[in-house]
């Protein structure tokens, strides 16, 4: 304690580099901690920051000393500049996340939504970059992404600050009408200026999240401009998945269909890394399908049928989900007989999108044939199990691909059964009230007219 607590931090980080050997460094720097809990009761600000600073180079002493700068930020939080909390969460994300309290968290949102109007563009992109890293989100936070949008909208001028926001939206699943519409006008407004990483966060999230941006016309229009013109720029990977996405909300690119299907492109695509070569297959043989399916006037199929046997990755909840429902349908539709788990779907490609949880077929004899593309359907019910990550964040609206998924199954000719797997599965100790939940949405489906 005989040290200034800056010194002791800057000693802890002297000594994180001082020895060849990294473990003894943290050991050494671990010895250090007395002198910073000693001297706690009288830290200001500045020397909580400094102290967050030296966690990464701490072991033992880590959980201890950042208890105690949860509880010493808490108290003087509305006191931090904006660099202290940008810091702040740069040293989080060295951090293991869970290791952090969430109450924490929740105070540098509401610091940032308290404080927003005097955060500048970049110091905002570090913010709701660090958020992102550290996959946190609650309401404090998309209500100060709202503001943003709302107060400065197609004047912000750093274009990664709108991508960033894109990408925490895309993964939070955050479907947020203010955003969403603020952001298609920012393409509008700035699609010349755009790089074409900055194009594929932005046009990407409106699929993906099943929202149709305000002034479609024009925003598509551009768009297709925009693609067309620097198509050779996007890495296959990306301008797939892209394209993709917009079929999620029924808008066919069809003018783009002889740029993928051409040896050049498909040329690129195979040059890709292994794992980026089989998602781009893969979702390549999707936009296939599903243009086939949806499309008219797409000339198509181009690819050839799966052939080989192949593996595919199933969601092991959604599949133990269903295995639970098989005795409680049965009692619904009278006859285990005429249940089916995870059926594929026949002349479709092996995808996650085209297996059916449970199908119910209309007799036995007919559990014994295979349905799908170009078979009558009209008899079976197809019932699928959704899980958290189906849905945006609220639990009302199902995401782009899942919402193509009923649709193009309901094109089909199948009654589609939709069963939340949170809700079932908290119903299943209650037998009866589970029975019920399903009768109901069974004889919804049946009764769903075409």
């Amino acid at each position: 304690g005989m040290f200034p607590l800056q010194d002791i931090c800057k000693a802890v980080h002297i000594l994180s580099v001082f020895y060849p050997d990294h473990k003894e460094c943290r050991l050494v720097a671990d010895k250090l901690w007395f002198g910073i809990i000693d001297q706690s009761k009288s830290m200001t600000n500045e020397d909580i920051v400094a102290v967050f600073t030296t966690l990464p180079h701490l072991t033992k002493s880590r959980n201890m000393i950042l208890k105690m700068l949860e509880e010493k930020a808490a108290e003087s939080w509305q006191q931090f500049k904006t660099g202290d909390v940008v810091e702040i969460l740069r040293v989080l994300q060295e951090l293991k996340y869970d290791r952090i309290s969430q109450g924490f968290m929740r105070m540098l949102s509401g610091w940032l939504a308290v404080n927003i109007h005097t955060v500048t563009e970049q110091e905002m992109l570090a913010i709701v970059y660090s958020f992102l890293q550290l996959e946190y989100m609650d309401t404090a936070l998309v209500t100060a992404l709202e503001k943003i949008i709302k107060k400065k909208g197609c004047q912000i001028m750093e274009f990664d600050l709108i991508c960033t926001i894109c990408s925490f939206c895309l993964a939070m699943r955050i479907r947020s009408p203010t955003i969403l519409e603020g952001v298609g006008q920012y393409f509008i407004e700035h699609h010349q200026s755009l790089t074409v990483p900055q194009v594929t966060a932005i046009a990407g999230i409106f699929g993906h999240l099943d929202f149709h941006p305000a002034n479609g016309f024009k925003f598509w229009e551009l768009l297709e401009l925009v693609l067309d013109l620097k198509f050779s720029q996007f890495p296959p990977v990306d301008i797939i998945n892209l394209l993709v996405s917009f079929i999620y909300i029924e808008k066919f690119p069809i003018n783009f269909t002889n740029k993928l299907f051409n040896p050049f492109f498909l040329d690129r695509l195979h040059s890709q890394s292994e794992d980026l070569v089989a998602i781009s297959r893969q979702q390549l043989k999707l936009y296939d399908t599903t243009m086939k399916l949806e499309c008219r006037g797409y000339e198509g199929p181009f690819l050839p049928k799966d052939t080989n046997y192949r593996m595919i990755n199933t969601d092991n909840r959604v599949t133990r989900t269903a295995s639970k429902l098989l005795d409680p349908m049965a009692d619904v539709v009278g006859d285990i007989s005429r249940l089916g788990k995870s059926v594929v779907l026949s002349s479709l490609p092996l995808h996650p999108l085209y297996i059916v949880d449970l199908m119910v077929y209309p007799t036995h004899a007919a559990s014994l044939l295979r349905f799908g593309f170009l078979t009558n359907n009209s008899n079976n019910v197809a019932v699928l199990v959704l899980t958290p990550e189906h849905y945006d964040r609220t639990g009302e609206h199902l995401v782009g691909s899942q919402a193509m998924r009923v649709r193009q199954l309901t094109i089909m000719g199948f009654k589609v059964m939709c069963v939340n797997m949170q809700m079932a599965n908290k119903l299943m100790m209650h037998p009866k009230k589970l029975r019920e939940y399903l009768q109901k949405l069974y004889t919804d489906a049946c009764n769903t007219k075409k």
